[in-house]
């Protein structure tokens, strides 16, 4: 097997291989059949995914700042770890699958439906430049005979692994959703950098902003307006089809609602909105406004804020979707996990 150090620069060299033009030629070969497979995975989204783990995950220095946190050891025999990934946007597994190569266990892979194309593309990849890589991973149909497990899901299929590996050692992730705090001063700039958050990936990620808190006299129209920069979403059928739907149910129900072409913004209290929608919440005090927040902390992912003064953790606008190492889904330390088996 590996040393912890051989396997730190095989992350390196994956990287520096998915960033060549012969890695980026190999890995667009797939982009076809993944949207073929599930119809949000547009190239570009794909492309996205790919450009995100090469320069947040795999760059020499990106790494290099993330261990300078760990002493991770290296392990004679690696244990075997289940993974239960998600397929909700391209490739949103494929952090736990690095993270268990890293602490040096071999991962039990099952992979989501609506994901199977492009993660198994770039091992496969990767094993034909490196073979020591090979034997950290295995493809399976249902785990057997691990030693602990990392799921991702629904809150419903969360309670079944609840159950089922409430034996082993785990991490159980549930559905989350983010959320943006908005001052009411934001530039031009800004609300399309928020739009982003909001719009990548149709919206469908943990890391999607789904509802925004606003301050009273908040400018709906112009705040609409800007949106409408991402009106090529509509051009999406799938997005459409969601959209057109879930206006009509809005304006059949009564619903107050603001709308543009791609976007209903409903006056809602829950964390999570349909597709092609977003929800708000008034706020007047920014204190009561954190007290709120700390009480729904195991439902949000990431806190998105520009222009406040708020105490909790949070990211700029446009960058809720482009996690590191460090941002780790749920808050909890999934190397520190691994390493600890």
């Amino acid at each position: 097997m590996m040393d912890f150090a051989a396997r730190k620069q095989a992350l390196i060299d994956l990287g520096q291989l998915l960033a060549s033009e012969y890695g980026q030629g190999e890995m667009r070969k797939h982009f076809p059949l993944a949207y073929r497979q599930n119809g949000w995975f547009r190239a570009e989204d794909s492309q996205k995914a790919l450009d995100a783990l090469i320069n947040n995950y795999l760059a020499e220095e990106e790494l290099n700042a993330f261990l300078a946190n760990y002493q991770p050891e290296d392990y004679p025999i690696s244990k075997p770890v289940g993974l239960v990934l998600a397929g909700n946007i391209p490739m949103v597994g494929i952090k736990d699958i690095l993270l268990c190569f890293l602490a040096g266990h071999k991962a039990q892979i099952k992979y989501s439906s609506k994901d199977a194309v492009l993660i198994p593309a770039l091992l496969a990849l990767w094993k034909q430049q490196q073979p020591a890589v090979e034997p950290y991973f295995e493809v399976v149909d249902q785990l057997k005979n691990f030693d602990a497990v990392i799921a991702t899901g629904s809150d419903n299929s969360a309670r079944y692994f609840e159950h089922y590996f409430s034996k082993k050692p785990h991490i159980i992730r549930k559905n989350r959703k983010s959320v943006a705090v908005l001052s009411g001063e934001e530039t031009e700039e800004e609300i399309l950098a928020l739009g982003r958050d909001i719009f990548d990936y149709f919206g469908l990620g943990c890391r999607s902003v789904a509802k925004v808190y606003l301050p009273k006299g908040f400018n709906f129209e112009l705040f609409m307006q800007r949106l409408e920069a991402f009106t090529p979403l509509e051009h999406h059928s799938k997005y459409r089809n969601n959209y057109d739907y879930n206006r009509s149910l809005y304006l059949l129900n009564g619903q107050e609602h603001y709308v543009n072409a791609v976007l209903a913004l409903l006056p809602l209290p829950a964390l999570e909105s349909r597709i092609a929608s977003l929800h708000y919440e008034f706020y007047t005090d920014l204190a009561e406004l954190e007290q709120q927040l700390a009480k729904e902390e195991d439902k949000i992912q990431v806190l998105v804020n520009q222009r406040l003064k708020i105490a909790r953790p949070s990211v700029k606008f446009g960058q809720a979707q482009q996690p590191k190492w460090s941002n780790f889904a749920d808050g909890k330390d999934t190397l520190a996990f691994l390493l600890d088996l």
